[in-house]
């Protein structure tokens, strides 16, 4: 299992100490659509926020060496559940650099 997988699934189970262990100390968090850039601390408050205890799907990985896309809806009903685009690159086997796209549904 890799870096990513782990976030994710600390994600799910509200461990944001196991998350936070996934990210290297520097990493560099982009989030394109609002054209935000984000350190360690400020990106896992957000996400805290953002996912709020909803369920976690991963619905597909791609990877490619120390590259690893995931696709991911959190939450359960249409009129809360988000999608997530996430793009990672690890090194030395944690997250140094991210980029997510978020939407809602429909």
């Amino acid at each position: 299992m890799n870096a990513a997988e782990r976030l994710w699934r600390a994600y799910g189970r509200d461990d944001w100490r196991a998350a936070e262990a996934q990210m290297h100390e520097h990493v560099e968090v982009l989030w394109p659509v609002s054209g935000e850039r984000l350190d360690r601390e400020e990106y896992l408050f957000r996400v805290r926020e953002k996912l709020d205890g909803r369920r976690i799907d991963v619905l597909r990985e791609i990877r490619d060496g120390k590259h690893i896309a995931l696709e991911v809806i959190a939450g359960d009903g249409e009129a809360h559940r988000q999608r997530c685009g996430a793009f990672y690159d690890l090194h030395q086997g944690l997250i140094a650099v991210v980029v997510e796209y978020w939407t809602g549904e429909g």
